[in-house]
């Protein structure tokens, strides 16, 4: 059993929906049984009710790209608070390339695409996004 807000639940949630889920203060995931199963309901920050745990899920990935927090290929999460650092350790050249491109609109967006265009030019895994990044 986890643990969200002062509730024991069987709820599993994704690293990104955890890391979003522990940078939201208040937010409160409520577990009840229905005749359909375990649903959710969130208090505070986000308010909705009757979720599943997919959606769950998905509620507080889609807020996390709204916020800028990034997770790498290896699944290690990056905080919003990081951004900035992240970038400074971006080659100029590629970096101006993703921005030149336009398609890059969420932080996540343009990580993933700096990290293979990083992988196509350089021949190499850019050190962000590996499995455990050393920076």
């Amino acid at each position: 059993m986890k643990r969200y807000g002062n509730t024991k639940t069987a709820l599993e949630l994704t690293p990104r929906a955890a890391a979003i889920y522990a940078d939201s203060d208040p937010l409160e995931i409520l577990e009840r049984e229905t005749p359909d199963g375990l649903r959710y309901d969130l208090r505070g920050v986000l308010e909705a009710d009757g979720l599943t745990a997919d959606a769950v899920n998905r509620t507080l990935e889609e807020l996390a790209e709204e916020c800028g927090i990034v997770e790498n290929d290896g699944g290690h999460i990056f905080s919003a608070d990081q951004w900035e650092s992240i970038v400074e350790l971006m080659n100029d050249d590629i970096r101006e390339e993703i921005v030149s491109r336009g398609d890059a609109e969420t932080n996540q967006a343009f990580f993933s695409a700096y990290a293979a265009a990083h992988k196509e030019k350089c021949g190499e895994e850019w050190e962000l996004n590996k499995h455990n990044p050393i920076w």
